[in-house]
């Protein structure tokens, strides 16, 4: 224990020195490399204990203490625990603004939980009131309100305004981000059809913009036309975004059966079913993915024979499963939207680069 303290307090006293010269990240705190490894392996309890101890030592090295925060919110998430990530992202931006910095990535990380629990009105008064204090033009903050706006029924068309007010001055990331939000809406409130048009317009808009090659799979993605979803496919193996990998194949796999093939759909979803079972950790993520994928993959072999018998009993096995596996309760998590999720990649999160 004594032993425990000292090395303890020789990390503390070198973030101290550290802030001074900006060499001291919280990834040379101890606890922090080793809430990780309990993240690697779903042990969310004790995660969540390690970065609470690192956070209270470093009491007197607030901004190090702020992004030990941004690691507990993202644990809560990753656990699917969204009233406990929402009080961390509450917390955080109170830290935030006291420190007087990212206060509008705090902002829309904390809007965004608050979307994906229903809490839509709440999520508006927060970015009204960061761009009150902080910024009325902030995109990402204008981005994530209409995102929140898109949630509320009656107010689709106001959150296309307030996109199209955007489009026109912003460029870059920002500019295709509220396209794909502005697509989301078109979607909702004018149909598939119109939502294809303004699909095409984002990919019109990235195609001479090669860092933004994510962006292009994700509208291509939402389209679900065979042709896209390979191209997405290589992109994502590209970037080794193993969920949104898996995702894409889902999605094709759910085209070949509309197309009739099924013993092509059947391999597709079987390599779902690979890098679902080895990905890891076991997040709130994975298993919403995981929930649809069984479904679907369960709606094929209802259609399936072999050798003169039905493959339906197997496809009623994997339906159990997918009533076992305790889900995410939010509105805004649902993996059939590959945009959806690229939205909470984006906004909801904060990198500690950032």
């Amino acid at each position: 224990m004594a032993n425990r303290l000292r090395g303890t307090l020789r990390v503390f006293r070198g973030a101290r020195r550290g802030m001074a010269s900006s060499s001291f990240s919280i990834n040379d705190i101890n606890e922090v490399k080793q809430a990780r490894g309990c993240v690697a392996i779903s042990d969310w309890m004790g995660a969540t204990q390690l970065l609470d101890q690192a956070k209270s030592f470093l009491a007197s090295v607030p901004d190090l203490q702020r992004q030990v925060q941004i690691q507990i919110a993202d644990v809560y998430q990753l656990k699917g625990d969204l009233q406990a990530e929402i009080k961390a992202r509450r917390e955080l931006l109170a830290m935030s603004a006291s420190l007087q910095t990212h206060a509008l990535l705090a902002t829309t990380s904390l809007a965004v939980a608050l979307v994906r629990g229903g809490d839509v009105s709440d999520a508006i008064e927060v970015c009204d009131k960061a761009l009150q204090e902080y910024s009325d033009e902030n995109p990402r903050v204008q981005t994530v309100r209409a995102l929140a706006l898109s949630h509320h029924e009656s107010r689709y068309g106001e959150a296309i305004e307030a996109l199209d007010e955007l489009i026109g001055r912003v460029e870059g990331v920002a500019k295709a981000d509220a396209l794909l939000v502005r697509c989301r809406c078109i979607s909702k409130l004018k149909g598939e059809d119109e939502a294809t048009l303004a699909y095409r317009e984002v990919e019109e808009m990235c195609g001479t913009e090669p860092d933004l090659a994510i962006q292009i799979a994700i509208a291509q993605s939402s389209q679900s036309t065979e042709e896209k979803l390979n191209a997405s496919i290589k992109e994502y193996e590209k970037e080794g975004r193993e969920l949104f990998l898996a995702n894409a194949l889902r999605l094709l796999a759910l085209v070949r059966m509309a197309k009739g093939d099924g013993v092509v759909a059947e391999g597709l979803f079987r390599s779902v079913q690979s890098k679902l079972t080895s990905y890891k950790p076991d997040s709130i993520f994975r298993k919403s993915l995981l929930v649809a994928f069984l479904r679907d993959y369960a709606g094929l072999l209802e259609k399936m024979e072999w050798n003169g018998r039905s493959r339906k009993p197997e496809g009623d096995k994997l339906l159990l499963e997918a009533a076992s596996i305790k889900n995410d309760e939010g509105t805004f998590l649902r993996v059939e939207s590959i945009l959806d999720q690229y939205l909470i990649y984006e906004f909801g999160n904060i990198k500690l680069s950032d």
